[in-house]
């Protein structure tokens, strides 16, 4: 369209510019002119009949695609915005014949360009807490406990919505950043997991063979940085065979010693009536050596002490001895004992009263044994007086002259029946 009501055509033959004069036939051929339009009929001359829609218009800060021509039946356009705005409405319109025969377009809205919204931002480890997005409005963005706001623009602490739909000077919610891992180690820590909150503690570990040399944890302070630098993973050396000792051996801590790795401690000793020649028996594996390095020897000993297994031995033998030495006695007396029983059952013994009588001169003192034992001295029961009187005189004259003990008990056997 040039103008209102009028729409740009070609001439189809010669005769539609037959009227122009002070134009060659070439010129006439294949310059357009401006005819008035009437919709529903085509306004070129020589096509009567001809039929097309009206311009579909184009939308402010938008075009359309075709940019211009003719529309006729069936012919589809169709609408885009610039940079910075939405479409609202359909993109396509359709050129079709209505019911009373004339041309239209479906749908009949026309389509708009509205300023477009900014799209929610995706930021990490925050929460976005605008009600709007639109044209001008400001960001409002609050970090999870442990990270700290970080904008692009360190002058600028404001993210605004601007005219094309993005956010200026989007910031982001930092912690402390990956730390480095060593290629022989891991990190206690998800691999996927980029940014960590401020109170984080974490561990590193080695793999089996290597040692680890620096801090194994490391913590993320309030100034996103890490308390200290990753530690290292570095290779084990191991040791060879510990030295041989003529007349010893050695044992390993801790066991048992598959092989010697860094910091295996290997602790020597000698055979019984053997000795070390110096009081220090321990070597240790560092980084693939035996420190100190130094041959261990083991000389004779002046005085053989006897080994521990031997020792042992004797003091099992004189226990054993003393016990049983203990339970032959009790033996004896239990037996010794059964024996006397028996005995006193067989072969009871009778007691009586000794007889001493003088070698001599029996008659000078038969008076004196005579009121002793006589039965008229003693009537009713012995007296105490001439009892005393008959036992001094017995003394005396056991005293005055030699006696004959005859016996002084006399065992009565009686013979079995």
């Amino acid at each position: 369209m040039t103008r209102d009501g009028f729409s740009r055509v070609l001439p189809c033959t010669l005769s539609a510019l037959e009227d122009k004069p002070g134009l060659s036939a070439p010129f006439q051929q294949s310059l357009p002119f401006c005819s008035p339009f009437q919709p529903g009929r085509a306004p070129v001359p020589g096509f009567d009949g001809l039929q097309a829609c009206t311009d579909p218009g184009v939308p402010e800060n938008g075009f359309r695609t075709p940019s211009g021509g003719v529309f006729p039946e069936s012919s589809v356009t169709q609408f885009h915005c610039e940079d910075g705005f939405k479409l609202k409405g359909s993109t396509k319109r359709l050129c079709v014949r209505h019911p009373n025969g004339t041309l239209g377009w479906i749908p009949s809205d026309k389509p708009v360009c509205a300023r477009e919204d900014c799209r929610v931002p995706q930021v990490e480890d925050a929460e976005i807490r605008n009600k709007t997005y639109r044209h001008g409005d400001k960001l409002i963005i609050t970090c999870h406990e442990g990270f700290k706001i970080r904008y692009p623009d360190l002058h600028n602490m404001v993210s605004l919505c601007r005219d094309d739909g993005t956010w200026d000077n989007l910031p982001l919610c930092q912690g402390c950043l990956r730390p480095l891992s060593s290629s022989n180690g891991y990190v206690n820590v998800s691999e996927f997991q980029t940014s960590f909150p401020v109170g984080t503690v974490i561990s590193y570990h080695c793999f089996p063979g290597f040692k680890l040399e620096g801090s194994e944890y490391l913590e993320c302070l309030h100034n996103l940085i890490w308390s200290s630098s990753p530690p290292r993973c570095l290779a084990l050396e191991v040791c060879p065979l510990p030295p041989t000792v003529s007349h010893g051996d050695f044992v390993c801590h801790p066991r048992p010693c598959e092989r010697y790795d860094h910091g295996t401690v290997v602790e020597f000793y000698c055979d019984p009536g053997y000795s070390l020649t110096s009081d220090y028996k321990y070597v240790t594996c560092q980084y693939g050596q035996w420190f100190p390095s130094y041959q261990v020897y083991c000389i004779k000993s002046e005085q053989t002490w006897p080994s521990t297994h031997e020792t042992l031995l004797t003091t099992w033998k004189v226990v054993a001895f003393t016990a049983t030495s203990v339970l032959l006695v009790l033996l004896l007396v239990i037996l010794a004992r059964m024996f006397q029983t028996k005995f006193k059952a067989h072969f009871p013994v009778r007691k009586v009263q000794s007889l001493k009588l003088p070698a001599s001169g029996v008659s000078g003192s038969s008076e004196p044994l005579q009121s002793l034992y006589s039965p008229s001295a003693c009537p009713g029961g012995p007296r105490p007086d001439s009892a005393d009187t008959g036992a001094g005189s017995a003394r005396e004259t056991a005293s005055s002259s030699p006696g004959i003990d005859i016996a002084d008990e006399i065992p009565l056997m009686e013979e079995d029946a």
